[in-house]
C-alpha cells in the first residue's frame, strides 16, 4: 500500500511555532499562585522565566520537615481558587503528637506513587491551611491552624534557585530571580533569617545545629498557634504593604473565587464543584514559555521545578479546563503544542493514544474561538496525518504490515541510550496503557515492559506484531472529530481528506478485526489470530458506527456481565475473566488484583469508554455508568479531595492495604476527575461527530443540573427535572420544554434550530433568540433535523 510522503513534525511546524510558542504578552505579565511543583503549602510570584515564592514547612518533634511529597500525602482540602490564581486555599494536615509522627513514619510516606490516609486520632493532629491573595501589587500569604505547631517559612526560588543569598534587611527579606526583585514581609515574632545553599543547611541552623551558611535558599522559623492566623507579604515594590486591610481583602477574595465555580446536583451532585477544585489545585506555570497550565501532578519532578508533562494526560487536563476557565484551558493546550513544536512529534512525550485530536476538537468547539483554533489546528493536523504517513523508507509510521491499520510503535533508533532495554516499552508506551495485558507480560526491573505471548517487536517495522482495535477506533473517531474543525475553518480539502481516512480505517477495522469466535472486534497479530485479551478496547469501535445489531448487543452483555467488566468498580481496564487480571503478586485477596494497566480503573479509559456508549441507544447503561464513576471518584474525593492516577478494580485505596504497587497511586492526579465530566456530560456536551449540542434528561435517575460551566466564553446553566429541561446560553438562546426530554444533535443554523429529540411524555420546546420566541413539538424539531 502506497502512502503520501511525510516531512518530519520537527520541521514542518517551524513556521507555526512562531505564530504558536511563548509571546511577547505571555512574558510580560505577573502571574502568582502555587506555580512551582512542591509549593503546595505557599505561592509564588512569576514574571517571564523568573520565581520567587515562599511556603511554609512544619518541623515534626523529634522529626523533621514535612514537606515535598510527604506534605501533598496529607492534604485533604483543595480550593476555592480564582480563575486568575490571584486567589487560593489549601489545607493539609499536620501530625503534631509523637506517636502519630511515627506511625505516619511507619507507612513509608515517601513511597513511590503510594497512597496515604492521615487518619490520625482526635488530638495528634492540626490542620493547616495556606491561603493566598493578590491585590495592588501584592501577594499576601496567610497561614492558620487549630493546633500548634513549629514551621519554618522559606523564601526561595520557585522555579529554580535565586541568584544570591536572600537578605534581611529594614524589615523585609531581600530576593533576587533574574529581573524580578520580591521583597518579603515576614510574620511579627519569626526568627532570626537565615539562609543556607539547601532546606537541610537552613533547618540545622534554625535548631541551632550549626551556624548560619550563604546560599540561594532562606527561612525563618515561626510558632503557628491556633486561632492566629500569620501573614507574609511580598511585593515587587518595597514599602509598606501593612496598609492593605489583609482580613477583608481574604474574605472579599474567597467569596469571589466561590462565586466562580461551577455547581451541580442531583445526578451529578458535587461533580463540577470537584472538577473546578481540581482545575485550580492543578494550575501552575511553565516558566520556559510564560505559560499558565493545569499540571498532570504535582510531585513527579524535581524540588523547585515546573509540574510535569506528558502527552494523553495534558490534552485530558486541557479539555476538563474548559468548562471551568476556558482562557486556563486554551493557554494550558498551547502548553502542550510547545513542546510538540520545539522538540516534534518524536521528542515529545510517547503517550499518543488517538484520543488527542478528539479532546482538542471538543475543546476548541466548547470554547467557540475559531481564531485560536485556526492558531492550534495545523500541528493537530500533523498529529493526525502522522500515522500512515511515509516514514521516509516507503513505510508508514505506524502500519509495519502494511495492511492499513495502525500498530503501536516508537521513535527510538537503534544506538540510543538504552536502545535495547527500553525499545519495546517505548511502544507500548505509545497508547499510554503501559503494561495492558494485550500487549505486555508486566515490568521487569526499572520498568522494562515484557512481551506478552505472542506479541513482537519487529525493530526494522518499528512496531508491535499486533493491530491494535484500540488506537485504530480512535483514529476514525479523531478524523472524524477533526473534520468538524475544518469545516468551521473552512479547510474543505482537510475535511475530505479526514473524512475519506476515517471512512478507510473504519472498512478495515471491519473486514480485519471482526472475530467471529468472540462476536466482536478485537487486537489481531499480523499472523491471523485474534488476541483473546478483552479490555475495554473492544467498545471503542461503537464510536464508529460499524458494529451491526448482533455484535452491539454482544458487546453490550461482555460490558454488563459481572464476571467480565461489571462486577466491580466501572471500569476495569482488563476483563476479571482474564488470568492477567489476578497475575500481580498471585494473591488470592481481590484488592491485590487489577494492579496498574492490568485491571484498575483509569479516569481516561473511563472517558473513552462512555463516548463509545454515547453512540448506542443503551441509557440504562449509560445511566448506571455515570452514576457508578461519580460513586466511585467522590468515594475518594469526599473525604481527602483525592483525584487519583487510578483507582482499585474494588472497593476505595485503604491505609490497611498501602501498597506502592496497586490502589490509587498517585493520589493527587487531575485527570482523575474525569469520572465526575461523565455524569456531567450527560447533562450537557458539544457532539463528538457532529458539530452541535446533547443535553437533557428523560429519566428521574438522571435528573439534576450542572450552572457556571462554560461555553462559546459565556457561563451556562442546564437543569432537567420532572418539569422539564431549562437551558441557558446568554447571548445566542434559551431552552424551555414542558416535559422531560432528550436533545441530539441540537444545531442553529441560519437561524433555524434543530434536533433529534427523544420526549417519551411529549411536550413543547420553547426557545428564545434574538429576541424571538419560538414554540415547537420535540416532532417538529426532529424534522428538521432530518
Amino acid at each position: 500500500m502506497q502512502y503520501p510522503s511525510f516531512i518530519s513534525l520537527a520541521s514542518s511546524v517551524l513556521a507555526a511555532a512562531l505564530a504558536g510558542a511563548a509571546t511577547a504578552d505571555s512574558f510580560d505579565r505577573t502571574v502568582v499562585g502555587q506555580l512551582d511543583a512542591n509549593a503546595v503549602s505557599g505561592a509564588a510570584i512569576a514574571r517571564g522565566k523568573d520565581a520567587v515564592g515562599v511556603r511554609l514547612v512544619p518541623l515534626l518533634p523529634e522529626w523533621g520537615r514535612q514537606d515535598r511529597r510527604m506534605l501533598e500525602r496529607h492534604l485533604f482540602r483543595k480550593g476555592p481558587y480564582a480563575s486568575d490564581g490571584s486567589y487560593g486555599r489549601t489545607e493539609f494536615i499536620v501530625p503534631t503528637d509523637p506517636k502519630a509522627i511515627r506511625d505516619m513514619l511507619a507507612w513509608e510516606a515517601y513511597g513511590e506513587n503510594a497512597t496515604f490516609v492521615p487518619d490520625y486520632p482526635e488530638g495528634q493532629a492540626a490542620k493547616v491551611a495556606v491561603e493566598w491573595a493578590s491585590r495592588d501589587g501584592v501577594l499576601h500569604v496567610r497561614y492558620s491552624t487549630d493546633r500548634d505547631i513549629d514551621a519554618l517559612v522559606f523564601v526561595y526560588g520557585a522555579l529554580g534557585s535565586l541568584d544570591a543569598a536572600p537578605v534581611f534587611k529594614d524589615g523585609a527579606v531581600f530576593a533576587k530571580k533574574g529581573a524580578l526583585e520580591v521583597a518579603v514581609t515576614l510574620p511579627q515574632g519569626a526568627g532570626a533569617f537565615l539562609s543556607g545553599p539547601h532546606d537541610d543547611a537552613v533547618e540545622n541552623a534554625a535548631r541551632g545545629l550549626s551556624s548560619a551558611g550563604n546560599g540561594s535558599v532562606g527561612a525563618a522559623r515561626v510558632a503557628l498557634k491556633a486561632g492566629k492566623p500569620i501573614d507574609v507579604a511580598l511585593t515587587q515594590t518595597p514599602g509598606d504593604v501593612g496598609k492593605a486591610r489583609v482580613d477583608e481583602l481574604f474574605a472579599a477574595a474567597r467569596k469571589a473565587a466561590e462565586a466562580e465555580m461551577m455547581t451541580s446536583s442531583g445526578a451529578a451532585e458535587g461533580c463540577a464543584d470537584a472538577v473546578s477544585r481540581t482545575v485550580g489545585f492543578f494550575s501552575a506555570y511553565n516558566h520556559e514559555n510564560g505559560r499558565r497550565y493545569v499540571a498532570v501532578n504535582r510531585d513527579w519532578c524535581g524540588d523547585g521545578s515546573k509540574p510535569p508533562n506528558f502527552m494523553w494526560d495534558d490534552f485530558f487536563d486541557a479539555y476538563l479546563t474548559a468548562c471551568v476557565n476556558p482562557e486556563l484551558a486554551k493557554e494550558s493546550l498551547q502548553n502542550t503544542l510547545d513542546i510538540i513544536r520545539s522538540r516534534g512529534l518524536a521528542g515529545a512525550p510517547p503517550q499518543r493514544n488517538l484520543i488527542i485530536p478528539v479532546l482538542y476538537s471538543k475543546l476548541v468547539r466548547l470554547c467557540g474561538d475559531d481564531a485560536y483554533a485556526a492558531e492550534t489546528y495545523p500541528v493537530m493536523m500533523e498529529f493526525v496525518r502522522f500515522w500512515f504517513a511515509d516514514r521516509g523508507d516507503g513505510q508508514a509510521h505506524r502500519d509495519g504490515n502494511g495492511d492499513g491499520l495502525i500498530e503501536s510503535g516508537t521513535f527510538m533508533k537503534a544506538g540510543e541510550r538504552d536502545y535495547s532495554a527500553h525499545v519495546v516499552s517505548s511502544a507500548l508506551d505509545e497508547t499510554g496503557y503501559d503494561d495492558s495485558p494485550m500487549y505486555c507480560a508486566g515490568f521487569a526491573q526499572n520498568r522494562v515492559a515484557m512481551l506478552a505471548d505472542g506479541v513482537k517487536f519487529d525493530f526494522a517495522k518499528g512496531t508491535l506484531n499486533l493491530d491494535l482495535v484500540g488506537q485504530n477506533s480512535l483514529y476514525v473517531a479523531a478524523c472524524r472529530s477533526m473534520a468538524l474543525v475544518s469545516d468551521r475553518l473552512g479547510k474543505d480539502d482537510d475535511a475530505k481528506w479526514l473524512r475519506g481516512e476515517a471512512d478507510r480505517v473504519a472498512g478495515r477495522i471491519r473486514d480485519h478485526l471482526y472475530d467471529p469466535e468472540q462476536g466482536f472486534y478485537n487486537n489481531r497479530f499480523w499472523d491471523g489470530a485474534f488476541s483473546k485479551v478483552r479490555t475495554p478496547t473492544i467498545f471503542y469501535p461503537l464510536m464508529t458506527g460499524i458494529a451491526d445489531a448482533k455484535t452491539a448487543e454482544r458487546l453490550r452483555g461482555v460490558l454488563t456481565d459481572p464476571k467480565e467488566f461489571w462486577g466491580g468498580n466501572l471500569i476495569p481496564t482488563v476483563s476479571w475473566s482474564d488470568p492477567s487480571f489476578s497475575d500481580f503478586a498471585k494473591q488470592s485477596d481481590s484488592y491485590w488484583q487489577g494492579n496498574y494497566w492490568r485491571g484498575n480503573v483509569w479516569g481516561p479509559m473511563n472517558y473513552i469508554v462512555y463516548l463509545s456508549l454515547v453512540g448506542t441507544e443503551w441509557s440504562d447503561v449509560r445511566s448506571e455508568y455515570a452514576r457508578r464513576n461519580r460513586e466511585q471518584f467522590m468515594a475518594e474525593w469526599t473525604p481527602w479531595h483525592r483525584s487519583c492516577e487510578n483507582y482499585p478494580p474494588k472497593g476505595v485505596t485503604t491505609r490497611s492495604h498501602r501498597f506502592a504497587g496497586n490502589g490509587g497511586r498517585d493520589d493527587h492526579y487531575a485527570w482523575g476527575a474525569m469520572l465526575v465530566q461523565i455524569p456531567l456530560e450527560e447533562l450537557f456536551s458539544v457532539e463528538e461527530f457532529d458539530d452541535s449540542l446533547r443535553f437533557g434528561a428523560v429519566s428521574p435517575a438522571d435528573f439534576g443540573s450542572w450552572k457556571g460551566f462554560w461555553y462559546h466564553g459565556r457561563r451556562c446553566s442546564v437543569e432537567c427535572d420532572a418539569s422539564g429541561v431549562r437551558l441557558d446560553v446568554p447571548g445566542e438562546f434559551s431552552l424551555r420544554t414542558t416535559k422531560p426530554m432528550e436533545f441530539r444533535r441540537f444545531r442553529r443554523v441560519r437561524g433555524a434550530f434543530a434536533a433529534e429529540v427523544f420526549a417519551p411524555q411529549g411536550g413543547t420546546v420553547e426557545i428564545v433568540a434574538d429576541g424571538e420566541r419560538r414554540v415547537y413539538s420535540a416532532a417538529e424539531l426532529s424534522a428538521k433535523s432530518e
